[in-house]
């Protein structure tokens, strides 16, 4: 297991929740109230490296898989997201600059109308 404060992959005890967080007082079955069907097991654990208490929640699998995937499409909406934001800067400036020539362009017009009368 993975220790989350020496960074050792080690062999992790397996104690008593209340010895590592003193607000939860069992290892359970948990779920979030909004989302019932997120289930997990809370579990102490203690490093055999350093004696670090803390606390490990073991969910399902696809449980797992479908937070990745979640993740992976916010991750390619947000690339997409910042790619239509510089796209629609540079086109802002080339816009900007076709006004600007446009608005030569007519005074031009204005000119030669002008000079031909």
């Amino acid at each position: 297991m993975w220790c989350p404060t020496c960074k050792a992959v080690t062999s992790c005890k397996s104690v008593y929740v209340r010895h590592v967080n003193q607000y939860v007082a069992t290892a359970r079955r948990l779920y979030r109230t909004n989302h019932d069907d997120v289930q997990f097991y809370r579990r102490g654990r203690k490093c055999q490296t350093c004696g670090h208490g803390f606390m490990t929640a073991e969910t399902r699998e696809d449980f797992i898989d479908e937070l990745v995937e979640l993740r992976d499409t916010l991750a390619a909406i947000k690339h997409d997201t910042e790619q239509y934001i510089a796209d629609s800067e540079k086109t802002s400036k080339s816009l900007g600059s076709l006004n600007e020539s446009l608005g030569k362009l007519r005074a031009l017009k204005i000119y030669q109308k002008q000079k031909s009368k």
